[in-house]
């Protein structure tokens, strides 16, 4: 009887420990999935915003570092994006990404595009 007795104690703490688990990551999971990315994922909104602190951010003429650049960009340009997509490209470590290789499809002049790396840019 003292076997049962102390499993019985050992499940009673058990299944009220696991309760609080539960209750306790649902609430955290609701505040965190409002929260908006901290870059543009694939242009959204159809427009972009240069993140806050960047500067000199080049509009390539294809997604690789080596591409010419038609500008360079600042935090606060306002960009128009190719809604709903993106590219991907050549690999590189700015604005918070490490070995990223996401690129924003911009809109230039006429039918044009150009590409900014995605780390540094937010919908707008």
């Amino acid at each position: 009887m003292r076997k049962f007795g102390k499993f019985a104690k050992l499940s009673a703490v058990a299944i009220g420990l696991s309760a609080v688990v539960v209750a306790a990551p649902a609430s955290a999971t609701t505040e965190q999935s409002s929260a908006a990315p901290a870059y543009s994922e694939r242009c959204e909104t159809g427009w972009v915003e240069v993140k806050a602190g960047v500067t000199n951010l080049p509009v390539r003429a294809w997604p690789s570092n080596s591409a010419p650049s038609y500008r360079t960009v600042k935090a606060g340009d306002v960009l128009p994006c190719v809604d709903q997509h993106y590219s991907i490209g050549e690999n590189y470590s700015v604005c918070g990404g490490t070995n990223t290789n996401g690129w924003i499809i911009i809109q230039r002049s006429g039918q044009a595009v150009g590409y900014v790396l995605m780390m540094c840019v937010i919908d707008w």
